[in-house]
């Protein structure tokens, strides 16, 4: 290998040496000057203001075992600076017995410092105020108590504050005039109480505890009165009840639970009476139903309802026995309305129904006899039909009765009828015109829309060169509405029916 090479390796080598040489020396120094350096920086954070910071520096220096003289002086006053910084900010904010609490320790590490005393009786002066101030809003809100208790600690704070011992006095003179009103209302409860006026004297022992809070004797009366009160309200309850007046029970009960919570006869109670209300609002929603003809929606009304209550058990049933009346009424009228149009099928069907019906039920046809129909109501059967009077207040009699008539008569109108029409058309064809029309007017007043009765009438008195004549009305007919469920069934505004 050549020299220079050589020469060349061998100082890159002590240059590496040297290199590591110096930096363990450099960690030797550190280490040797590193409580130095974090007093130092103590002192210089202490000197911008930094206190916190100087505080930290001063614990580090600490713990390496710097010069303790030195440093206690220096942490003392480092823990004094932070406590006073502290306690400023939250004096400035308004914390005024947190910042009294920091003061006081900085206090204590030097009772001497007329800085830290200065700021002590300061905030001691306005925590004062503030407890002054907030013992007059007590005193206006009647808690006396508590209103003597801030103002006792705000003179313990600054003895002697003319505000705050004129305050005192005017809030003791308060609470002896309120004891002395509490005092009147309890003798005046007592008085009522042996008059007894239950009522009246638990609201005079109420008003007691209300001027004073701590009065025995009222509390005791209270404790002793919560029965009577109970069945008094009870009472009342009852009456509503009876009444039938749900809504109003159910309140009831609901106020005397808020008052005498775990009572449990009033929780059963208030369970029945709120279905009752219930059952009321679903009563009253299927008369309006009924009244505009949904009888489907009615009848499922009733349903529910009748599921809810026992007390106004007959309310649904009479309400069930009416929304069958009407029921029966509107198949009446419409098998009448299928009559007058010639659809006589239809109609044979709908008074085959309503017969069927009372007849299927032994309870409904035992009030349909004739012999139970009061005798001032029979000549109906027999006069001439309103549908819209008997639409207002229908009875299932009156309804099953005129069925019955109208399904016999038109079943034997409707077996005479081929052999009066044969007849007719055989006169007419014989020309015979004269006795043709006369059987055609038969045919046309006991089925109006029979076959084409009406056109022929009309041409044989073209023929004959008379008047043409009208499609005569049934006999009961009156007013058929053309759509029973756009006529609806209701009932008359005035009956003051529920």
């Amino acid at each position: 290998m050549p020299s220079s090479a050589l020469s060349r390796r061998e100082g890159r080598f002590s240059s590496v040496l040297t290199g590591s040489t110096g930096a363990l020396l450099l960690l030797l120094l550190a280490a040797c000057g590193a409580g130095q350096r974090a007093l130092d920086r103590g002192d210089a954070a202490y000197a911008d203001g930094d206190f916190r910071g100087a505080l930290g520096h001063y614990l580090e220096a600490e713990r390496q075992g710097e010069e303790q003289d030195a440093l206690a002086t220096r942490l003392r006053n480092a823990r004094i600076a932070t406590a006073v910084e502290e306690g400023r900010t939250l004096y400035l904010q308004g914390k005024f017995e947190e910042a009294l609490e920091i003061f006081r320790g900085a206090l204590a590490l030097r009772p001497e410092d007329e800085a830290v005393k200065r700021w002590v009786l300061k905030v001691r002066r306005d925590l004062g105020d503030v407890l002054v101030k907030q013992a007059r809003e007590k005193s206006i809100d009647g808690d006396f108590t508590t209103a003597e208790a801030l103002l006792l600690e705000a003179d313990r704070l600054w003895p002697g504050d003319a505000e705050t011992i004129e305050a005192l006095s005017e809030v003791r003179t308060l609470a002896a005039w309120d004891r002395t009103k509490a005092q009147r209302y309890y003798e005046q409860g007592n008085r009522d109480l042996n008059a007894n006026e239950i009522r009246v004297a638990r609201w005079h022992f109420e008003r007691t505890r209300e001027f004073d809070d701590a009065h025995e004797g009222a509390a005791r009366r209270l404790s002793q009165l919560d029965q009577p009160i109970l069945d008094l309200r009870m009472a009342v309850i009852r009456d509503l009840i009876e009444a039938q007046r749900w809504h109003a029970a159910s309140a009831a009960l609901r106020l005397l639970l808020e008052r005498h919570p775990g009572y449990r006869e009033g929780e059963a109670l208030l369970v029945e009476m709120t279905h009752e209300a219930e059952a009321t609002d679903l009563l009253e929603k299927a008369r309006r139903a009924r009244s505009r003809g949904e009888f489907d929606e009615t009848k499922r009304l009733l349903e529910r309802g009748r599921l809810l209550t026992q007390r106004q058990a007959p309310d649904f049933d009479h309400e069930a026995q009416k929304l069958m009346s009407y029921e029966l009424l509107a198949r009446y009228l419409e098998g009448r309305k299928f009559e007058f149009e010639g659809r006589y099928d239809q109609a044979v069907t709908r008074f085959f129904e309503i017969v069927e019906r009372v007849q299927g039920d032994p309870a409904l046809l035992a009030t349909t006899e004739l012999q139970k129909i009061p005798r001032e109501k029979r000549y109906l059967l027999d006069s001439a039909f309103d549908p819209q009077e008997f639409m207002r207040k229908p009875e299932i009699w009156f309804t099953y009765a005129r069925a019955q008539r109208a399904l016999m008569d038109l079943r034997q109108r409707l077996s005479l009828a081929p052999g009066i029409y044969d007849e007719a058309r055989r006169l007419e064809d014989a020309g015979e015109l004269a006795e043709a029309r006369a059987l055609y007017r038969d045919l046309l007043i006991d089925l109006p829309s029979y076959r084409d009765t009406f056109e022929r009438v009309r041409q044989i008195e073209v023929q004959l060169g008379i008047a043409p004549s009208t499609v005569p009305a049934l006999p009961d007919q009156g007013r058929v509405p053309k759509d029973i469920s756009e006529e609806g069934v209701v009932e008359d505004a005035g009956s003051g029916e529920r």
